[in-house]
């Protein structure tokens, strides 16, 4: 991605600035790339530009994608009586598909969007393998959905071995994507086939995105923050660098930031988190195997743990937020270069003017 990109707020989410030069050359200037140029981009870099200019586009695509969704999803749960507010918003496949298939996608029938579906699903798994490997990140989403183990499922079988066995899986919550294959092929030994395949057929029917948290992007001014809100309604508010850093270490607990004290480069609070309790210091870790952002808190005078809390990230979706803020931080380097490049360099060397000009004779 040679381009520089810039996300910025335009009110409802999040739209790309591209710099470019006046009249094919400095000064320069911030222009608007519109989305089906950035989806024709992001086909050709398929083909010709490699797998991290592909991933970074994809990324972007789905951030703005999506950002309308999230901001209304924390929006719902920052106000009162947020227990029935559910959330799970749509998979970055769905996004991207929805971006690369807009003429297309009201004239589709179901069958026909199950398969684009299947085939943006590929999509995303391939351009985003790399990335996740070099993170340490699992190549399937483990918790893409969940499947509850309901009465009616449960009921979809008379085999009593069965049926115990699937009541004995109701204490452990929901199935997520990364249990299914071990949870179906238990289904299947226990069998017999054809209630197995009921069975399957009738959880996989079933999976929601209800346990995902939200996770909504901030880009005005200089800093861009994040904000992650989960189903019980709790709120982290943090620096898209400290994000960056949470998914770059995993399993790495960092430390987010301090209560009440403002980040020194554009003044704003290094955390924020809307939890009754007095605390001082805001900690996490990002865990990859359930694509999980646990987050302590720490008392202001022990430092011991005051709280704690978790927020269920869609791991896609965590990357693609991960990767465009680290491509918006490093473009901004590459920008400030460039701004100062542009603001000491002069069109006539003088001193080689000097160096040309000979004595009087």
């Amino acid at each position: 991605m040679d381009s520089i990109f810039w996300l910025a707020d335009d009110g409802v989410g999040l739209m790309v600035l591209e710099l470019v030069p006046f009249l094919g050359t400095p000064p320069y200037r911030w222009k608007r790339v519109a989305v089906a140029d950035l989806a024709l981009r992001f086909r050709d870099a398929q083909r010709f530009n490699g797998a991290q200019v592909a991933a970074e586009l994809l990324a972007v695509l789905a951030v703005i994608a999506s950002e309308p969704e999230q901001r209304e999803l924390v929006a719902r749960k920052s106000g009162r009586r947020v227990r029935q507010i559910k959330l799970g918003g749509q998979p970055v496949s769905w996004h991207l598909r929805r971006m690369m298939n807009r003429d297309a996608t009201p004239y589709r029938t179901k069958g026909d969007l199950r398969v684009l579906d299947e085939e943006f699903d590929s999509v995303v798994a391939k351009t985003m393998g790399a990335i996740k490997a070099a993170l340490g990140l699992p190549v399937v989403n483990p918790v893409a959905y969940s499947y509850p183990v309901s009465d009616d499922v449960i009921a979809s079988t008379t085999n009593p071995d069965l049926r115990n066995h699937l009541m004995s899986l109701t204490g452990g919550g929901p199935v997520m994507t990364g249990q299914m294959d071990v949870v179906c092929n238990r289904i299947r030994d226990i069998g017999p086939a054809d209630d197995a395949e009921q069975v399957i057929e009738m959880l996989l029917a079933g999976g929601i995105r209800e346990h995902l948290s939200a996770v909504s992007v901030s880009a005005k001014g200089r800093n861009p923050w994040v904000t992650i809100v989960n189903p019980k309604g709790i709120i982290l508010k943090l620096p898209a660098r400290k994000f960056e850093a949470l998914i770059d270490d995993v399993g790495q607990t960092k430390r987010i930031g301090e209560i009440d004290t403002r980040d020194i480069n554009g003044g704003l609070p290094e955390v924020e988190i809307n939890v009754p309790m007095e605390i001082k210091v805001v900690a996490g870790h990002y865990e990859s195997a359930t694509s999980t952002l646990h987050v302590v808190g720490l008392a202001e005078r022990t430092l011991e743990v005051a709280f704690s809390t978790s927020f269920l990230l869609d791991a896609d979706s965590a990357v693609c937020v991960y990767l465009a803020l680290r491509r918006q931080r490093l473009d901004r380097q590459r920008f400030e270069r460039l701004m100062d490049e542009a603001e000491t360099k002069l069109s006539v060397d003088p001193f080689r003017h000097l160096q040309d000009r000979r004595p009087d004779s």
